[in-house]
């Protein structure tokens, strides 16, 4: 197999800790979902369709979500303003094969950055409400949501 070089591979201590960072913090929002819907389960009883029309929905939030953060980073923020994180993001369409010289942390860190921040906003919303099948179904579309784009770098877990 030939294996590719990225352009932008190379990162410094602070990229890193963002990215550990970043990571973390969607790994901690995922535990908290997780955490809410097993302690909830009971007190709100959800059907089974309910959960099953939830995931579902949660899945195409996410695919929605990572197509709007995909299109922002590409149209609307410049090298300048996020660097590394912008190059990686625009150098698939001019080399395409690059993609899969990163490694996990760094495929992770371009969905989990932005789940970090607004889902994780979403569920420190949520917890602070009381306790409804609402408030439990909208808890499983943020778990999808964070879940998918942490996900994404488990393709690169081969160790490059």
């Amino acid at each position: 197999m030939n294996h590719v070089r990225p352009y932008f591979l190379a990162s410094d201590g602070f990229q890193k800790t963002i990215m550990y960072g970043s990571v973390g913090g969607n790994l901690l929002v995922m535990c908290y979902c997780t955490f809410y819907l097993i302690w909830n389960w009971s007190p709100v009883g959800p059907s089974l369709f309910y959960v099953s029309f939830t995931l579902l929905a949660g899945y195409f939030v996410a695919d929605l979500a990572s197509g709007l953060v995909h299109w922002g980073m590409e149209t609307w923020f410049s090298e300048r303003s996020l660097g590394r994180a912008i190059a990686i993001a625009r150098e698939h369409h001019t080399h395409p094969e690059n993609i899969l010289g990163y490694g996990f942390l760094e495929h992770s860190t371009l969905g989990s950055a932005p789940s970090t921040v607004f889902i994780g906003a979403g569920v420190i919303l949520i917890a602070l409400c009381p306790v409804s099948l609402v408030n439990y179904m909208i808890m499983i579309v943020f778990l999808i949501t964070a879940t998918c784009p942490a996900a994404s770098g488990a393709g690169s877990l081969d160790g490059d």
